[in-house]
């Protein structure tokens, strides 16, 4: 791994995200973990390396953040200097970022084995965290005149599919996916969007297994759900 200058690890530790608003609950304890790696990361959107500086990413075991940092400028590349926290070697790493251009967290399709003491990627080839963004299209009707998510299409579905949802009024939404268990498996939106009716695509991740899963639309006044079958 190459040398990263000691003053990059002090903003991993403390967690800062240098501007950027993240969601709130993306904060680590450092004092609680017993053994820590890094990773210079890059990532993609799309199949396009994004270099903005204001995205950050966050490191999840479980739904439990152990690392998050905010982008910096190296060159012409956007690159992330993230220290990951653990007490279990072993452990399955994800990730999610905070697009900022559109206040929204995307899940990234990739995954890490935590190994205590190891570095992942460099300034020359950085590990390549990969998601995929749907811009949320609106689809051009009148103002609908309810809050609500409709049945995703198709349904069963295996690989991409489509949730359609209304909104009566400008407000804050999420757009968040449950297994049966309670379980948040994706959250594919989180941001204030104007009245009408919209789309999202949601591709999922290629380790959920087959199953029932919950598409759950709330706002801070309501929230409503439908259920789909994902089969692998």
């Amino acid at each position: 791994m190459k040398y990263i200058p000691k003053l990059v690890f002090l903003g991993l530790a403390l967690g800062l995200t240098l501007g950027a608003q993240p969601p709130a609950d993306w904060r680590v304890n450092v004092s609680n973990y017993q053994y820590t790696m890094t990773a210079t990361a890059a990532i993609s959107i799309n199949g396009v390396e994004s270099a903005d500086t204001q995205n950050v990413i966050a490191a999840f075991v479980a739904d439990e953040c152990r690392g998050v940092m905010q982008a910096m400028k190296i060159g012409t590349r956007a690159v992330f200097f993230l220290m990951i926290y653990s007490n279990n070697p072993g452990e399955s790493v994800r990730f999610k970022l905070y697009l900022a251009e559109h206040d929204t967290v995307l899940d990234c399709i990739n995954t890490l084995t935590f190994e205590a003491d190891a570095g992942y990627g460099d300034l020359e080839n950085p590990f390549g965290l990969l998601t995929v963004f749907s811009a949320i299209p609106r689809i051009k009707v009148s103002q609908p005149s309810q809050f609500q998510i409709e049945q995703n299409f198709p349904n069963p579905f295996n690989g991409t599919t489509r949730i359609n949802f209304s909104l009566s009024k400008r407000t804050a939404i999420k757009l968040v996916v449950f297994d049966l268990a309670g379980h948040q498996v994706a959250q594919l939106i989180a941001a204030t969007m104007d009245p009408g009716r919209y789309y999202y695509l949601w591709h999922p991740s290629s380790d959920l297994p087959s199953g029932f899963y919950l598409f759950r639309l709330s706002t801070p006044d309501e929230s409503d759900e439908k259920c789909g079958l994902l089969l692998k």
